[in-house]
Formats: structure tokens, sequence, C-alpha cells
């Protein structure tokens, strides 16, 4: 396995960026719970997956670009 060494910047921006998708990550857990949702709660969970999807590709493409060659 190899080790990703990050720039200090890019490690604190991967560190929020996994905070943020864990935070929305519960928010979705929230709603899935529910037996019936409401048609906001409805375009909230859709809007929170796009999110934490945008967010999970950020950070792979973060240790992407940090991988050693």
């Amino acid at each position: 396995m190899q080790t990703i060494s990050f720039d200090p910047g890019d490690a604190a921006l991967v560190d929020a960026l996994r905070a943020e998708h864990r935070t929305l990550e519960a928010r979705l857990a929230e709603l899935n719970a529910q037996r019936w949702l409401t048609v906001a709660e409805q375009l909230e969970r859709a809007a929170l997956k796009k999110l934490k999807l945008a967010k999970k590709d950020l950070i792979e493409d973060i240790e992407r670009r940090n991988r050693p060659s």
C-alpha cells in the first residue's frame, strides 16, 4: 500500500471535506430512517446525495493528485 504525503494545505482541505461528507451522511441517514418524506425532504435528500458525491469526488481528486508517480 502506497503512502500519500499531502501538502499541509491539501491535508487540511481533505480533513474539512471528510468532515462535511460525514455531516451530509448523517443527515441522509436521518432522512432515510423516516418512513415518509415530505416533498421538501425528498428534495433535500436528492440535493444532499449530490453534494455528498461531489465532496467524495473532490477528496479523491486531491488524493490522486498527491499520490507519488
